[in-house]
């Protein structure tokens, strides 16, 4: 009888419900490796819950046999059974897939295992050896920090920020980025942005992206 087993990632514990794992890439690479990427739901995970809304991550699984995938509500409707009250990343154990899966006989069958892995919009079956989750744990002010290179607005934006503080400066991202960087700063990161509060003004910036949304004075 097959036996599912969720699996614990070391960084986020178990994963659950359907608005869990989103993907942003899938692509099967020239080493048998197929590798998953996008976001995990900071709401939705076992440890660290609601300590950011969302973790990036690189799901690699190595020496792939084969994979399956089909679109979430088709899955539940071919196996009569609604997983989303589940774990969404478990491996099977006595997997009738695996034992039937015609392996070639130079090929040791008995290393491979039956990862099933449920996206928002995709469910993938995979024969493989094994994997690797790297997920990015940061925290949300660290992240800012350590990426102020990457700040950027429109020129639009830039126009409205210059009237709104009143000011006249030749590089207004760079502005910013001092700004940030300095030690009176309070960074606050709520839905996704973040907002900084610095002297008198507070930045608000896409955390997704790091455009500079907005920048209003905390005066009025």
């Amino acid at each position: 009888m097959e036996n599912v087993i969720s699996i614990k990632t070391s960084e986020l514990g178990e994963l659950h419900g359907r608005d869990c794992i989103y993907l942003t890439s899938c692509k099967f690479d020239n080493y048998d490796n197929l590798i998953i990427k996008g976001e995990i739901n900071g709401q939705l995970v076992e440890k660290r819950n609601n300590e950011k809304h969302w973790f990036p991550y690189t799901l690699k699984f190595k020496r792939v046999i084969t994979y399956f995938s089909c679109e979430v509500d088709t899955y539940e409707n071919l196996s009569g059974i609604r997983f989303f009250d589940f774990s969404c990343f478990d491996i099977i154990e006595n997997s009738k897939w695996l034992n039937a899966f015609p392996i070639r006989s130079d090929f040791d069958k008995s290393i491979y295992k039956h990862f099933r892995v449920f996206t928002y919009d995709y469910v993938y079956d995979i024969l493989a050896v094994s994997y690797e989750m790297e997920v990015n744990i940061a925290h949300p002010n660290e992240e800012l920090l350590n990426n102020l290179d990457q700040l950027h607005t429109t020129a639009l934006a830039i126009g409205k920020i210059k009237r709104e503080l009143k000011i006249d400066v030749p590089d207004i991202i760079e502005y910013c980025r001092n700004k940030i960087k300095s030690e009176r700063t309070n960074i606050t990161y709520k839905g996704k942005n973040w907002y900084v509060q610095v002297d008198d003004c507070i930045i608000t910036i896409n955390a997704s992206n790091y455009n500079i949304v907005a920048i209003k004075s905390s005066y009025w």
